[in-house]
């Protein structure tokens, strides 16, 4: 039987693709190689060509495609060109007819590839949420940019790259979902993750992946408008469509909301609890929550945010259906579940893979040198319904350890990839799991496993089979070789 077709159309101006140092390719060609490389492993039953356009031409849909997926590479290069400007609004209103008539959203994925202003953005992308290959230091305010030079092997250019590609698959299994199916996914719960500020972007990402990973509709769906009335406006009714809003505070609120003396955390925020209120006066109105959560770490705080932080828990003390969390991130994310299963009728039970009470997880441990190796580990494990706990790099070196403990403490199940054949590293990630009872578990880590890339490797892994299960994988990664490891973590306890 012929595997489904599916078009990757990919737009970008010619200046996004020179090479830089460290690498051949340019940083379009790379973007598309492991974007690629990515689906075809995330959906093996499942075609995909790639066609891309550096000038206004027509977009044609081909006879044979029977899925069609639109990314524009968004950077100030190509908003300088008028003409790919024309091309992308035509493209998407031509898409967005297309879909609609089929009452489906269109498949537009706008790629930031470095920091446009939003009135500069072309008109069709203002109410699709991009996706950034960029962050802002919240403190010195210095962008930095992901690519994948081979010094460098960025992690963050993979990760974003693996969160698309993840997205994209999940959206064509909708559009080729039976009718009776598709309209249970648009009957889902909905969520309100509010837009948090850029030291909490990432673990705000990461909860917005899980959520819709396991079933969720996630709000807001579309950026939100720069002036005070209109994004209350649309907040609200936003929050009309969701059970649960969950708002992440941190060390950076964002920025001052036009027309107000508000941040855009802080309007959200106040917002939702109105709402909340407003609802617990009206007997007939629908059961809604809402959760704040703040870093156990927060050292770059201002007074002026301490004060407010201290206020709202005064505040939300005070509000029934609302709570306060001051928790390791891990401990957030199960709070959020527990909450999601009280608060929702929805029963996930239909699609065991998907059940979002029910996964264990996996802390995969590794060098940040190879962190690209191990994303078709992590790859796997996320569609068998794991929950991938990934090893963290970003920060200062004591909120870096902070958080591998917390990892150590809250895992179902360790993975240690070792592949750099540094023995003083690997004895160094040994020894924590040696420690993790006194980090706060209950219980030790079982099962253990390490996964090495050559079998000349095993005799100099510092540990025996009694402590860690010893896998090896040569050249491409095989799932066969954990089917040991996986069968000792479903009958553990």
């Amino acid at each position: 039987m012929k595997k489904p077709t599916s078009d990757i159309i990919i737009c970008y101006a010619k200046e996004d693709d020179g090479t830089y140092p460290g690498n051949e390719r340019g940083w379009v060609s790379e973007f598309v190689f492991f974007l690629e490389l990515m689906l075809r492993k995330t959906s093996q039953h499942k075609e995909f060509r790639f066609f891309t356009f550096t000038e206004n031409q027509l977009l044609t849909i081909p006879s044979d495609s029977s899925q069609f997926i639109f990314i524009p590479v968004v950077s100030p290069s190509l908003i300088a060109q008028d003409s790919l400007v024309s091309f992308i609004n035509r493209s998407i209103a031509q898409l967005r007819e297309y879909y609609t008539m089929k009452r489906l959203q269109p498949p537009v994925f706008p790629v930031m590839k470095a920091p446009v202003l939003g009135d500069q953005l072309p008109s069709s992308l203002c109410s699709v949420l991009p996706h950034e290959f960029y962050e802002v230091d919240s403190l010195s305010e210095e962008i930095g940019f992901f690519d994948s030079s081979r010094d460098r092997k960025d992690r963050k250019f993979l990760m974003k790259i693996y969160e698309l590609a993840d997205l994209i698959c999940r959206r064509l299994t909708r559009y080729e979902a039976a009718p009776g199916t598709a309209e249970r996914f648009r009957q889902t719960p909905a969520i309100y993750l509010a837009e948090t500020g850029k030291d909490l972007k990432l673990h705000c990402e990461s909860l917005r992946r899980e959520l819709s990973r396991f079933g969720y509709e996630v709000y807001p769906q579309h950026p939100l408008p720069e002036h005070y009335d209109d994004m209350v406006h649309a907040i609200r009714e936003d929050l009309k469509r969701c059970c649960l809003s969950i708002h992440l505070m941190g060390e950076d609120f964002g920025p001052v909301v036009k027309g107000s003396t508000y941040t855009i955390v802080e309007l959200q925020n106040q917002v939702a609890a109105d709402y909340c209120n407003e609802l617990m006066e009206d007997p007939n109105a629908t059961a809604f929550n809402r959760i704040v959560w703040v870093p156990q770490h927060t050292r770059h705080i201002s007074f002026k945010q301490q004060n407010y932080l201290l206020a709202l828990k005064k505040d939300v003390r005070s509000i029934l259906n609302t709570e306060f969390l001051q928790t390791p991130v891990e401990e957030f994310k199960a709070f959020v579940k527990k909450k999601l299963k009280q608060a929702t009728q929805f029963n996930f039970a239909e699609n065991p893979e998907n059940d979002l009470f029910r996964n264990k997880s996996i802390y995969l441990i590794y060098d940040k040198n190879e962190f690209h190796k191990c994303i078709p580990l992590a790859n796997f494990l996320d569609k068998q319904g794991f929950s991938v706990i990934l090893s963290v790099f970003d920060g200062d070196l004591m909120d870096i350890r902070n958080i591998h403990q917390d990892n150590l403490k809250h895992c179902d199940a360790t993975i240690i990839y070792y592949g750099n054949d540094n023995e003083e590293w690997m004895k160094s990630k040994m020894l924590d799991l040696s420690k993790s009872l006194g980090f706060g578990r209950n219980k030790p880590i079982t099962p253990q496993a390490i996964l090495v890339d050559d079998p000349s490797k095993v005799a100099r892994t510092p540990v025996d089979d009694r402590d860690a299960m010893i896998l090896v994988n040569q050249e491409e990664f095989t799932p066969d070789l954990l089917k040991p490891f996986l069968a000792k973590l479903e009958t553990s306890n």
